[in-house]
């Protein structure tokens, strides 16, 4: 069913992972059900849309990662020089927060049948307030893959918890170590994460801005809050 212009949860594609690629975007759906598995491509120029299959892809990634379809859930996806970064919210039963890493051109665009090398790393996340979190987006820059992630009291994929808030780090891309954890809020759901400006911020050049997006997780407010965030390394 069908409400003032909003498409009913079951029905949507539940693009919840974009990445920008300069001259493309792309988005992907959760993979959380077998009718979220299809992704987009906006080709900036033309503004022309492909679409993606990414049934065979993400039945690779469930098998990689040793996950069933209850803790398969993409949040995130991130690209550089070649490499795919998907990253799995672990709000499942079993809180898997995995990063899936693959060898791929930006187009996505996979022979079906090709079985890809992919590693999967297990990436073991803070609770909050005693709740499991789980990824929300990341952005890459450098050799660090940003992240954000949330709690809630649910243990789904896809069933909504109450908020239990966000917090921001870091995952290094070569040693898979998590960096600093801060915790942004205790009660806003951050889903949305998009690197703004970098450097000579507030003075100092070490600073990077982020720009964050609230998800209310409420079907009648249609407004996502924009809120931008300043990280520095050096304070903690």
């Amino acid at each position: 069913m069908q409400k003032e212009g909003l498409v009913a949860k079951s029905e949507k594609d539940d693009l919840e992972a974009m990445c920008d690629l300069g001259e493309t975007i792309v988005m992907v759906g959760s993979g959380s059900t077998p009718t979220r598995t299809k992704g987009f491509i906006f080709h900036k120029k033309t503004q022309l849309v492909e679409k993606l299959n990414l049934g065979t892809l993400y039945t690779q990634l469930r098998q990689a990662g040793q996950l069933n379809e209850q803790n398969f859930n993409i949040e995130a996806v991130a690209y550089k020089e070649h490499t795919w970064y998907f990253l799995n919210r672990g709000n499942g039963d079993k809180n898997r927060n995995v990063v899936f890493t693959f060898k791929a051109d930006s187009s996505l665009n996979l022979p079906q049948k090709e079985q890809l090398f992919i590693k999967a790393h297990h990436i073991k996340l803070p609770p909050l307030d005693n709740c499991p979190s789980g990824f929300s987006d990341a952005v890459i820059k450098d050799d660090r893959l940003y992240f954000l992630a949330t709690a809630e009291d649910k243990a789904s994929n896809y069933e909504d918890g109450i908020n239990k808030g966000t917090f921001i780090s870091y995952l290094d891309i070569h040693s898979w170590n998590i960096g600093l954890v801060r915790r942004l809020s205790r009660t806003k759901k951050l889903e949305g994460l998009t690197l703004y400006t970098q450097g000579n911020i507030e003075g100092n050049e070490k600073t990077t801005s982020f720009l964050l997006c609230e998800d209310p997780d409420d079907a009648t407010k249609t407004i996502c809050p924009i809120y931008q965030y300043n990280y520095n390394p050096k304070i903690q």
